[in-house]
């Protein structure tokens, strides 16, 4: 008999409330962790920007963010910085080793601030 070790990215919903806000006005991102077996504590999350370049940037701490038992997220943020410019920002699903699903990123969505 052999065993099999299915490997499978974790996938969580990802938006935003406004796609385009002020300098300096606060817009929500909220979603929710898809699949099974979420840990009681919830499974680390970070939200990532990309600013001007080809990295991604946390602009959440994972340390602080995570979802809740139910798989639910949200996150408020602004940018104070800056002229009129869209920003794409994505989800990064962090490793848990009581979740059974491999860290994965959502695909990216896009505000314009300014």
């Amino acid at each position: 008999m052999s065993n099999v070790n299915l490997r499978v990215p974790a996938f969580s919903t990802f938006g935003v409330d406004r796609h385009h806000v002020g300098l300096g006005q606060r817009f929500v991102f909220a979603g929710r962790l898809k699949g099974c077996c979420i840990p009681k504590g919830g499974v680390p999350i970070q939200v990532e920007g990309r600013d001007f370049g080809t990295h991604w940037i946390p602009v959440s701490s994972a340390a602080h963010l995570h979802t809740g038992s139910d798989g639910r997220w949200r996150f408020a943020f602004s940018v104070n910085r800056g002229g009129r410019f869209t920003y794409p920002f994505r989800l990064a699903v962090l490793g848990n080793p009581l979740y059974p699903y491999l860290p994965a990123d959502t695909k990216p969505t896009l505000v314009t601030v300014g």
